[in-house]
């Protein structure tokens, strides 16, 4: 027995010389995928309500992933990942063309609404086929592709404050599109309740932005108030 055990332990020995010592596989675990669940909220009663709301009669917004998944639900055309910062398609693409939009191939895109009191704002909106009327105030939706867009990670341990954009443009790529970008930072702020949730708070003033092929950014109009407040809930998938 003894004989044969040394003869088997220098053959191994060998072979672990001769091709090298095999380690095995490290399987790392699949990163998480965070996805968002958001709400636009509204002002206490009696206070002058905010400025920027979401869908009449049905206030909460989820990624699709969390929904279920039938055309039928209401946010199937809702796409709120992290990114790190987070930018919200509220009627998603359905290719990796940028063509297909889920609206257009089922399922009915989410909205948002603000209200602009600035007249020369409006006229440019009214001016470029935007059903907003000439006069001030006027109502801005995101038009076929609304998109909402916070810029920094609000989870990241210092951030405090974060810019936020409200993105509106038509399925014809030629046409004018606009942004609605707060002139300020919004307040990021937390709660003990639950560390999934972040609020964003803004009490400033924005500006619109104009943006067309071939030709520069630019903001349109003078400032005008445009308060607004998301309460904002991040799932692991």
């Amino acid at each position: 027995m003894g004989k044969a055990w040394g003869s088997l332990r220098t053959g191994l020995l060998a072979t672990v010389l001769f091709f090298g010592v095999v380690v095995a596989p490290v399987v790392k675990a699949a990163p998480k995928v965070w996805l968002m669940t958001f709400t636009f909220d509204t002002a206490p009663e009696g206070a002058e309500p905010y400025r920027v709301s979401g869908d009449a009669g049905d206030l909460i917004y989820k990624d699709y992933r969390l929904g279920t998944g039938q055309l039928d639900d209401t946010n199937y055309c809702v796409e709120a990942l992290t990114t790190p910062g987070l930018f919200i398609r509220l009627n998603r693409l359905l290719d990796d063309s940028g063509t297909q939009y889920c609206g257009q191939y089922g399922g009915s895109p989410r909205q948002f609404s603000a209200v602009i009191a600035n007249a020369a704002a409006c006229e440019e909106l009214w001016s470029h086929g935007y059903p907003t009327g000439p006069d001030a105030p006027c109502t801005f939706t995101g038009a076929d592709k609304p998109r909402i867009r916070i810029d920094k990670d609000l989870y990241a341990k210092r951030t405090s404050r974060t810019p936020v954009g409200f993105l509106s443009k038509w399925y014809d790529v030629f046409a004018t599109s606009y942004e609605l970008r707060t002139e300020a930072e919004a307040a990021v702020l937390t709660t003990s309740v639950d560390p999934t949730i972040r609020i964003v708070s803004y009490s400033g003033n924005a500006r619109l932005w104009r943006f067309e092929a071939g030709v520069q950014e630019r903001a349109v109009a003078e400032a005008f108030p445009l308060p607004f407040q998301m309460t904002l809930k991040r799932t692991a998938r």
